[in-house]
């Protein structure tokens, strides 16, 4: 083994390129960090298992980047069929059909292949310069108060020593990284029959239908089935046959592909599928009225139980466990997929405020403090969707707005601060009221505004959750309500910050989901609205101050820019990407380090987009803000934001709500703070081999 002393460095190493690692790579190397990502299989996860694409993760796919790809790459649900023998039983929609409507751009559940997904994922890091190390093993993990050493062992047969500040375990439900740091998954097993899932391809020639007796036509790209047989299986449908001997089985057609998914359910507890392709041909001819040559090929095949368990920590030391390695769902409602990417869609963001911009090691803390309610919460979600899904599978398994994880919110974070006299501190969280909305009315009607939503998608209560005990101590559970506003429509800190149609201070037309698309917070200034200045920093009971306000012409900017500030930036990230910003989003302009100054006028950014990174000396933490100014907006959005600042943080979620711009320079102040009660990093001490 190498010298530590000789080890290659890193700011953060991904262990695990599945949906997780990879969207987590993906954010990092947009915010110019380039993580090592290593992957022990030698190539992308190769089946359909995740297929379900939430609406809210394709708020985060938008903002990433690919929002285009994944809606090319998929489509909507299509209806299910029941079928009891060669008899239709009737149709019915698995997913509810959502209505459209301007806080929510994405309505519709999308259907794409995990691998599909995971391969749009990848090939965005590439284009951010990112790349991923297949083949590559971690065997083993020691860590102190400065960082992480790991050794990994490469396909080739060598072993090398990697340092990093950081290390995140995406690596799954059998994740070596949570072994080996020493924690434990709390939970239960949500039925004790196996299931078996495979994706096959389909087809059935008239040679081949003789020969079995059967008989059949031959299938096109529509369809396929026979008169004979009485089993039209078309790509227009899911097919469902609850009552099948042995088990219930469903053919989902993938969108995209050619393919189908195959889910078949066990009655016998004691069984153990057979994931061979000859073993699979024979069992859908066994459940279905179709015969095993049907089956043309096998693309993939996996066996499980499914079960629901969350790690009892997510965050140890400088080790974070994000998705499958924290949390393993059932497949009903999917939910796995899309709570990884959330997992990792939050804690980018934090990494990155902590190694580029100086922010302080516990704003870490709120990866866990935020993620853990919302797991356990999607937990039991998933379990009761499952317990009445495919043997009893029926319309009364329909999935609803519960799963689009829209109402998501952090309202009993650290980082959701509400200064509105109407919210008092002891009831930020809880009070969902309605603001005044007697001020004089500043809309702009809906008619006269472009259509931004995204286009693609026209083409596409009691959740449970798991025992108290199994939630990280000291964790709350909280759920907005629909929409990510609060009860009421009123938007709350911690909720999920609608997109909306506005004008800003220059008589631009945008929507605010244009104004946060990229890495930066936004501040969306609805203080001034309906007056031609929109707002000056000088809003009654507030005061200009060095971080939000109208530069002077000594400090270079002009007089719609926007002056923050940030701390340098730590070794670990020594040598990366200078430019904060991310290629095609319109930030190309910002060429600074955090320890520079840079201004960029409003001209050309969407919504009059201050964009800036800080100069040093002032406000610990920041990174980038942009200020947008909003002159009018649509009668929803007045409703929903109201007459205040709201400051938006990386992710999209409401971190600030006031009406005072010197709270905005305390909110970032508070990350340099040390909480009195926090303690040490935890995990130092010999290195732990894997088990061979």
């Amino acid at each position: 083994m190498r010298d530590m002393r000789e080890a290659t460095t890193a700011a953060v190493l991904i262990v695990g390129a599945g949906p997780a690692g990879l969207t987590l790579a993906c954010d990092l190397a947009r915010r110019g960090m380039l993580a090592r990502t290593v992957e022990r299989s030698a190539t992308l996860f190769p089946g359909s298992r995740g297929k379900s694409i939430q609406p809210r993760t394709l708020e985060v796919f938008d903002d990433l980047g690919i929002g285009p790809a994944i809606g090319q790459a998929g489509g909507p649900f299509p209806r299910m069929l029941t079928w009891s023998g060669r008899q239709r039983r009737g149709e019915w929609d698995l997913v509810e059909e959502s209505e459209p409507d301007e806080g929510t751009p994405y309505w519709r559940v999308w259907m794409v292949p995990q691998w599909r997904t995971q391969e749009v994922l990848y090939e965005r890091l590439r284009e951010l310069g990112g790349a991923v190390e297949f083949g590559t093993t971690l065997t083993e993990l020691a860590q102190d108060a400065e960082g992480v050493t790991a050794t990994v062992t490469h396909s080739a047969g060598h072993t090398e020593v990697i340092r990093a500040a950081y290390l995140v375990a995406a690596d799954g439900g059998r994740s070596t990284v949570r072994r080996l740091v020493g924690v434990a998954m709390n939970g239960q097993a949500v039925d004790p029959a196996p299931m078996l899932v495979a994706d096959v391809r389909l087809e059935l020639s008239p040679g081949e239908a003789t020969a079995t007796g059967e008989g059949a036509e031959q299938m096109d790209a529509k369809q396929m089935g026979a008169d004979q047989i009485g089993v039209e299986i078309d790509r227009d449908h899911g097919h469902v046959w609850p009552e099948a001997k042995g088990g219930g089985v469903v053919l989902f057609p993938l969108a995209g592909t050619k393919t189908f998914q195959f889910i078949a359910q066990y009655e016998d507890k004691s069984a153990k599928p057979d994931t061979t392709p000859e073993a699979v041909r024979q069992l859908l001819a066994e459940r279905i009225p179709l015969p095993a040559s049907a089956v043309r090929e096998v693309l993939w095949a996996s066996d499980f139980r499914p079960r629901a368990a969350m790690a009892e920590r997510f965050r140890i030391g400088r080790v974070f466990l994000a998705g499958d390695a924290a949390h393993v769902h059932p497949p009903a409602g999917g939910q796995g997929l899309n709570t990884s990417v959330q997992d990792a869609y939050n804690l980018g963001w934090k990494l990155s405020h902590v190694l580029r911009h100086g922010a302080d090691d516990t704003l870490l803390d709120t990866y866990e403090e935020e993620r853990a309610p919302i797991a356990a919460n999607v937990l039991g979600l998933s379990t009761r969707l499952h317990r009445t899904s495919l043997v009893r599978i029926s319309r009364a398994t329909r999935q609803g707005a519960e799963t689009h994880q829209l109402a998501v919110s952090y309202a009993a974070s650290r980082l959701s601060v509400d200064h509105r006299p109407e919210h008092r501190p002891d009831s930020a969280h809880l009070d969902h009221t309605h603001l005044d909305h007697t001020l004089p009315d500043h809309t702009l009607p809906d008619h006269t505004l472009p259509d931004r939503d995204r286009a693609w998608p026209d083409d596409i209560s009691d959740s449970g959750g798991l025992p108290d005990e199994a939630l990280p101590s000291g964790t709350e559970v909280h759920s907005a309500g629909a929409g990510g506003a609060g009860a009421g429509g009123t938007l709350c800190a911690g909720d999920r910050a609608p997109n909306a149609r506005c004008v800003d201070a220059s008589g631009a037309e945008f929507t605010l989901f244009d104004a946060f698309r990229g890495p930066h917070f936004t501040l969306l200034d609805f203080s001034g609205m309906g007056s031609p200045e929109c707002g000056d920093g000088q809003h009654p009971g507030s005061e200009a101050t060095g971080l939000i306000g109208r530069p002077t012409d000594e400090q270079g900017g002009t007089a719609d820019s926007t002056a923050v500030t940030g701390a340098g930036a730590s070794a670990w990230v020594r040598g990366a990407s200078e430019t904060g910003g991310e290629p095609g989003n319109g930030d190309e302009a910002v060429k600074a380090t955090p320890d520079q100054t840079a201004a960029v006028d409003d001209a050309g950014q969407p919504g009059a987009i201050a964009t800036v990174v800080g100069a040093p000396g002032s406000v610990d933490g920041l990174g980038m803000v942009r200020r947008v100014r909003i002159r009018e907006a649509t009668p929803r959005a007045q409703r929903e934001y109201g007459r205040a600042l709201f400051l938006i943080r990386p992710d999209g979620y409401v971190g600030l709500i006031t009406h005072n711009f010197a709270d905005v320079a305390a909110y970032f102040t508070t990350w340099r703070v040390r909480r009195p009660d926090a303690a040490p990093l935890s995990g130092a001490g010999p290195r732990i081999p894997a088990s061979r």
